[in-house]
């Protein structure tokens, strides 16, 4: 029995009577192509000897995709004024986490090299400072080459005084400044009140809330172990750190003496309230 195929190619049309499959397959192979041919304005595609099926000019064609240069200045433009736009707020939070990150590291070293003078000399402040007066430099570096600079990594030490606001008053104060190992610059003094200790990050005596951050050991507690942020004369309530004053920690502020305080109450971190 053979199995009867209609076949159309081209408009050719009519049956084929096969024996196998294999038939088929062989009289595939007869069909003779011809090439594409190009008539009247369009593609004529002709297989065998029948007719020809015509095909629209360029749908063979394939079309890639491409932006003119008016869309591709449009686009840096919206991407430039985006960019303006967000680019200081990047750049001020990075500024905000290397002061936080910083101070964190900062409080850490100097309480870690205060605790290591504690194990060799036993003892507290208090203990090592017999009388409180104003230092002379070489009586503060005579103290911190005891009890500091053993334990840290510095450099640069020099006789530097820091000019202080105190009301309508410009008090000069004798310290001693060095460097720490991330260029930061120090500046301490003891007094008849203490200790005091400033950290600048950028490495210059500029007062400013960005910049400069102050400590205390052996002040309002002459028992105290430990470096801490300034609170001398602070009364305890939260809004005054912030209010003006002499010590408060605002924009424009003179002496900037709570700033530090501020970030320690948040966990070591700029509120987004802070003067910045």
């Amino acid at each position: 029995m053979k199995n009867v195929v209609q076949t159309g190619f081209c408009g050719g049309g009519g049956e084929t009577n096969l024996s196998s499959p294999l038939e088929f397959l062989g009289g595939l192979e007869s069909v003779e192509s011809e090439s594409l041919l190009t008539k009247g304005g369009k593609t004529l595609a002709s297989l065998g000897n029948g007719g020809g099926t015509e095909v629209p000019e360029g749908l063979l064609t394939k079309k890639k995709a491409a932006f003119t240069l008016a869309e591709v200045l449009i686009t840096l433009g919206i991407i430039g004024v985006v960019a303006a736009m967000t680019l200081p707020a990047v750049i001020t939070n990075v500024q905000k986490k290397v002061v936080e990150n910083q101070l964190k590291v900062f409080n850490t070293t100097i309480n870690n090299a205060f605790r290591m003078a504690q194990v060799e000399h036993g003892g507290k402040f208090d203990d090592w400072i017999p009388s409180y007066y104003s230092y002379s430099f070489a009586e503060m570096r005579e103290w911190l080459g005891e009890y500091l600079f053993p334990y840290i990594k510095y450099s640069d030490v020099s006789d530097c005084r820091a000019e202080n606001m105190v009301g309508s008053d410009n008090i000069v104060q004798d310290g001693i400044c060095f460097h720490m190992a991330n260029g930061a610059l120090i500046w301490t003094h003891i007094d008849v009140n203490g200790g005091d200790l400033t950290y600048y990050v950028n490495g210059k005596t500029q007062i400013n809330p960005r910049n400069s951050f102050q400590f205390q050991f052996a002040k309002t507690n002459k028992k105290s172990e430990f470096v801490e942020p300034y609170i001398q004369y602070w009364n305890g309530d939260k809004a005054s750190l912030t209010s003006g004053g002499t010590w408060g920690c605002y924009k424009g502020c003179t002496n900037c003496g709570y700033c530090t305080k501020i970030i320690q109450l948040n966990n070591w971190e700029i509120p987004d309230d802070y003067p910045w």
